[in-house]
């Protein structure tokens, strides 16, 4: 599910809110392909540029120098590029989790794409038990509080010896804990709302009842996180505000589109492609103009697709 990392939030000039082998190549969706981590497929989208590039100018600009003052600007900006990529290391790590578990149990992924709000671990499939739904929601949540508690000992380690490192260190510990405690938000999609299913499933024994509670819960906190959002742009006039308030459309619009996709799924689980196959399609003689083609049967005839053949005399009515 897509990650939404917080900075530090102490500090007045905080970023905003964002969890093959070979060469890089061009997806054919799209974006940027950067290889692959235990057979699971990394993305970049295009989109993610523009976050990476919004960290590594806040972090470079605002955040490190309000802790490092008198630094030289080199080290500063060095810093703040090491800084970016831990951030989103530690965003791709709570994916990979979650994605290595899921094939774990037997469910295929896709892959996973870093894109403007952080990342997401594309499933294939929805889990087929409520026990696979929790735990692979969770691993997600707990690998980043584990990432956090690695760099706040890092940070304990370093700040005898050296401040800048001491920092970086602080600040990745910091972004990995709010990102775990973030996701753990009961707002479907998220991690969070995905562990909410997982116990609304086993006490209904419904995937699709436990997946519309979730979904209202998860819309509940998008409009919510709006809400936020624009008040914190209107009273302080901060560009977090905004961000806040794109980050509650996105779970408001993946909560509502998340649901049809299992009631769609639902609808279709069993049904045989005989059982919605027109066996007699009108049938659209070669030799006729296309002006006939469109009057006589694309304006006459409720489909997308006209087979056309040699050697047809007249239309096969249906």
């Amino acid at each position: 599910m897509p990650d939404f990392p917080q900075s530090k939030p102490s500090d007045a000039s905080r970023p905003p809110m964002p969890g093959h082998r070979g060469v890089s190549l061009r997806r054919p969706g799209g974006g940027i392909r950067l290889g692959s981590v235990a057979g699971i497929e990394i993305g970049l989208d295009y989109s993610w540029f523009v976050i990476f590039g919004l960290v590594l100018l806040t972090m470079g600009a605002g955040y490190l120098p309000s802790e490092l003052p008198g630094t030289s600007h080199i080290v500063i900006w060095v810093l703040a590029l090491l800084t970016t990529i831990l951030f989103f290391a530690s965003v791709l790590g709570h994916e990979l989790a979650h994605s290595i578990l899921a094939r774990i149990n037997g469910l295929p992924i896709e892959g996973i794409d870093l894109f403007i709000l952080g990342g997401i671990a594309k499933l294939q499939e929805e889990p087929h038990s409520p026990r696979q739904e929790f735990i692979i929601a969770i691993v997600g949540p707990l690998t980043s509080f584990v990432i956090g508690a690695v760099f706040a000992v890092l940070w304990i380690a370093l700040r005898p010896i050296s401040s800048p490192l001491a920092v970086v260190a602080e600040y990745v510990a910091q972004i990995n804990i709010l990102l775990g405690a973030f996701n753990l938000l009961p707002g479907f999609p998220m991690d969070g709302g995905r562990v909410l299913r997982a116990v609304i499933w086993l006490r209904t024994g419904s995937l699709r009842q436990a997946t519309q509670v979730a979904t209202s819960v998860g819309q509940f906190f998008g409009y919510a996180l709006i809400i936020l959002g624009l008040v914190e742009l209107f009273v302080t006039q901060s560009f977090s505000g905004i961000w806040l308030a794109f980050i509650g459309w996105f779970i408001l619009q993946a909560a509502q589109a998340s649901y049809q996709q299992l009631l769609m799924r639902q609808s279709i689980a069993g049904v045989k492609v005989r059982e919605i196959l027109s066996t007699t399609p009108p049938i659209i003689p070669a030799h006729i103009s296309v002006h006939d083609a469109i009057d006589r049967y694309f304006m006459e005839y409720p489909a997308s697709v006209f087979p056309v053949m040699h050697g047809a005399s007249r239309r096969c009515e249906r």
